[in-house]
């Protein structure tokens, strides 16, 4: 006599059973008929397996069991994982009660690079927002390398927007369409221009205003970067010269601080320029410094100090005449210097105060004026020393070796105090 047959309720672990014996070949006429449920139920269940059942794992964790999701790598369920004790009566899978979990949505992942390099910063926050709503649906910061992650997105299309209360982004918008799957986007979609790099210089441990620093490249490869450095003039700067190609050069405010505001990751190097009134070179220590962009602010941690000033001088045979070369000049009786070819001579490192000036020098074998104490050449000594620019005029004939002193108040700062005395 034939009968129907009982078919009864599949538990999560037969589900997980049936699956693995299809997956290794065996025929569902046959597992529809060993676990008594009809042809149709196996149909579906590996039809459906794609979307949870797959994913399900039993694991054997001492006298109890779990269950653990375990999907695709981005792809989140809730929950992740069911504590059981099964006792074969009175627990879900004894019951042959389902447990589900619930598909949350898939990921966004995504990285943050600075320009000219294939990673990037820590710390930049990174807002998702979407077509329907005014503000962010989630917001995280970049871990190391710049890499961040949105986890549990449904499908839809987004924009991406990075930020940084210090830093610049040369591309800081990009937009996704997530349809079946993760979304990884492209490196380069997001970029800092740069980094900001500051200082502090001072005179006497108080802030020294005006200050330029000028910035150069230290290696090759970075120095072929096109970048856009935002606050620092490319603009030649007046009064400094040097013999190799600047990037730019900025400031120092009333508190002593210069800053580059968006620098590449590279290896520089920046050169302190201090031209006072009149022209007056002023000398800052130390005369440069040698420094490392990485993918970060940074501070410099040596202080830049206005030290002194220099005062340039020309000793000449007569007002208009050439100068004199290898005459000694003297501060308060100690050698400082020798005039060159021109009978310019630098004194460095000045310090505002009164000092006795002496030019020593064998005079050549010519009539020399003797005008030199001329209300006219006065006048002129007066008007040069105001600037700080000495012209001095070797005279006397009569003796082998010439010595003539001044008396000067060198002062970077007020013109008026600048005098000069013939002794």
């Amino acid at each position: 006599m034939s009968g129907r047959q009982n078919h009864k309720t599949l538990t999560l672990k037969e589900k997980m059973e049936i699956l693995k014996k299809l997956d290794s070949g065996e025929n569902m006429c046959k597992l529809a008929k060993e676990y008594r449920v009809g042809r149709a139920t196996v149909y579906d269940l590996n039809k459906n397996r794609q979307k949870i059942v797959e994913h399900v794992k039993m694991i054997e964790f001492g006298p109890g069991k779990h269950l653990i999701i375990d999907p695709p790598t981005g792809w989140q369920f809730e929950p992740f994982e069911v504590n059981l004790n099964v006792d074969g009566s009175t627990d879900l899978c004894s019951k042959g009660i389902d447990i589900n979990f619930a598909f949350k949505g898939f990921s966004i992942f995504g990285k943050v690079v600075s320009a000219g390099s294939t990673i990037g910063p820590k710390g930049v926050k990174i807002a998702l927002h979407s077509d329907t709503t005014s503000k962010p649906i989630q917001e995280v910061l970049t871990s190391m390398d710049g890499d961040f992650t949105f986890a549990a997105i449904l499908q839809g299309k987004y924009e991406i927007v990075a930020s940084h209360p210090c830093w610049k982004f040369s591309k800081n918008t990009t937009s996704v369409h997530l349809v079946e799957g993760n979304v990884h986007i492209g490196v380069g979609e997001l970029v800092v221009a740069g980094y900001d790099v500051s200082g502090l210089v001072t005179s006497e441990e108080e802030p020294f205003e005006g200050v330029s620093f000028v910035l150069f490249h230290t290696d090759m490869v970075h120095s072929q970067l096109t970048s856009n450095y935002i606050g620092c003039d490319s603009k030649s700067l007046k009064g400094f010269k040097t013999n190799d190609k600047p990037i730019c050069h900025v400031t120092s405010d009333e508190k002593g601080i210069f800053r580059f505001h968006s620098l590449p990751p590279g290896r520089y190097k920046a050169v302190p320029h201090y031209e006072g009134p009149h022209s007056i070179n002023f000398d800052v220590k130390p005369q440069e410094m040698e420094f490392t962009v990485d993918h970060d602010s940074l501070m410099i941690d040596t202080k830049f100090e206005v030290k002194g000033f220099s005062v340039r001088g020309r000793v000449a045979m007569h007002p208009d005449g050439p100068g004199l070369e290898g005459a000694s000049i003297l501060l308060d009786g100690y050698l400082k210097s020798y005039t060159q070819a021109d009978g310019v001579f630098l004194l460095e490192n000045m310090q505002p105060g009164t000092f006795t000036l002496q030019i020593q020098a064998i005079p050549a074998p010519t009539t020399l004026s003797t005008a030199w104490a001329t209300p006219k050449i006065m006048f002129l000594l007066l008007s040069m020393m105001s600037s700080l620019f000495l012209l001095a005029c070797l005279v006397d004939t009569d003796s082998p070796v010439l010595m003539h002193q001044w008396k000067a108040p060198f002062s970077p700062i007020d013109q008026g105090q600048a005098t000069a005395k013939g002794i």
